[in-house]
């Protein structure tokens, strides 16, 4: 049982130190895409950086349902139920993984006719003048 606790400590504390990096990280890189390459590209990179994130969410929480689920089996060592429950979320995976291409894709199209749109926009107004 020390070793369990000694290893959720050791854990916890990874991940506590790992996101401080990735924040303050984060600040770094945003402060040089601003400064060398323009706010626009920052605003492009912060849609992204959002989407990526809204996609992420279309995970569930699948992940921890599987763990739950297992918990069981793997105590019991009930190899069949295992391999069903296993092959049950690779199905539900590929059904997420389907949803988010499916979004991705279309985001990406709107994203591009939306830029399109507002350059074709720019030019006629400057033709315009």
């Amino acid at each position: 049982m020390a070793f369990r606790k000694k290893q959720t400590i050791k854990n916890t504390t990874v991940a506590f130190f790992s996101n401080i990096l990735i924040y303050v990280l984060s600040l770094f890189t945003s402060r040089i895409i601003k400064e060398k390459l323009g706010l626009d590209i920052l605003g492009l990179n912060g849609v992204l950086a959002n989407v990526i994130s809204i996609l992420n969410l279309t995970e569930l929480g699948v992940g921890g349902a599987i763990t739950f689920a297992l918990y069981e089996p793997l105590a019991h060592q009930n190899r069949e139920l295992i391999k069903s429950i296993m092959a049950f979320y690779k199905k539900a995976y590929y059904v997420i993984a389907y949803i988010i291409l499916v979004f991705s894709i279309l985001g990406v199209m709107y994203l591009y006719l939306k830029s399109l749109y507002i350059y074709l926009v720019d030019l006629n107004s400057r033709k315009e003048k």
